[in-house]
């Protein structure tokens, strides 16, 4: 990536292996959509750009009945009401999805500098027979997004962990996007879920390693000694989540080669045969930050 990026996005996104979450991961994942977690990948930018400044956060909460075409949102003043409707929903058996969302600003401007949207899919869609998941994403405004790049990254990695340790993981994955959000679709379309069977969605900037991937990598012990990557945390439900690199700017093509080849006996690569979707009329021209040419067989 050249130059630095006005706007880029940072997005994880996990599918459960499972068309019902236990009350206890549902309890689990509920925690992690309101916890700290969310909103510590964004104060952690903002220490970074607006240290010792008061901030403004502005909230917002959606829940999803089974059945139900739009989503019925919450202001943040709402909270509780929020939280009571998606109890009722969820003691009938009727809560499809929740949602939760903010934006945050230093008090003293006007601009927003980060914002995050993440969802958790609770019951699947009528017939569909894709897996639940859990998805989010952190839009960061400004050029100074090699400041905190960093930390933004291991909060994120925390918050991965945290979502990988509620519930059986089918694939995960975390990467940063500075284009259009039809070109992350598009990619994560290449990725995509086939049936209920653990894979390793790509060499990504963030991974799931499920037990078995690692186990014929040679056990967790040598991915966590022997992966090239910055950051791995051994689960306590077996697997292992891996981080590549903490910017943007260390997704080079030597990086990327060598994370593709650790991970070439266990990964998954892109389909391109099932790229297009209804997310994706078009074909993007850009490649994705964390794949390499070789595996992108359109113009750049």
């Amino acid at each position: 990536m050249s130059g630095a990026a006005e706007v880029i996005d940072l997005r994880l996104s996990v599918s459960f292996q499972t068309d019902q979450l236990s009350d206890c991961e549902l309890d689990r994942l509920f925690e992690v959509l309101e916890g700290p977690g969310l909103r510590r990948v964004g104060t952690e930018v903002l220490k970074a750009v607006a240290p010792r400044r008061k901030l403004d956060t502005m909230s917002i909460y959606g829940v999803q009945r089974l059945g139900a075409n739009k989503i019925r949102f919450f202001r943040g003043r709402e909270h509780d009401e929020a939280l009571a409707y998606r109890e009722q929903l969820r003691s009938q058996g009727n809560l499809r999805l929740t949602s939760a969302g903010f934006g945050i600003r230093p008090s003293d401007r006007a601009e927003q500098i980060v914002s995050c949207d993440a969802a958790l899919q609770v019951r699947p869609d009528g017939g569909s027979s894709m897996p639940l998941a859990f998805r989010a994403s952190w839009t960061f405004w400004g050029e100074a997004w090699r400041e905190w790049a960093p930390a933004a990254s291991d909060a994120l990695f925390d918050l991965f962990v945290e979502v990988a340790e509620a519930a059986e993981l089918i694939s995960g994955l975390a990467t940063w996007a500075d284009d259009p959000n039809e070109t992350y679709n598009y990619a994560a379309n290449l990725w995509r879920d086939r049936g209920s069977e653990p894979f390793v969605p790509g060499y990504r900037t963030m991974v799931f390693l499920p037990p078995e991937a690692a186990a014929r990598l040679g056990g967790s012990e040598r991915v966590v000694s022997e992966a090239p990557v910055e950051r791995v945390s051994v689960l306590d439900r077996g697997g292992v989540v891996a981080m590549l690199c903490h910017s943007p700017d260390q997704l080079t093509e030597n990086a990327l080669s060598s994370w593709r080849d650790f991970l070439l006996p266990v990964v998954t690569l892109p389909d391109f045969e099932h790229a297009r979707s209804t997310w994706t009329p078009t074909t993007p021209t850009r490649r994705p930050l964390d794949v390499l040419a070789s595996d992108w067989p359109h113009d750049d």
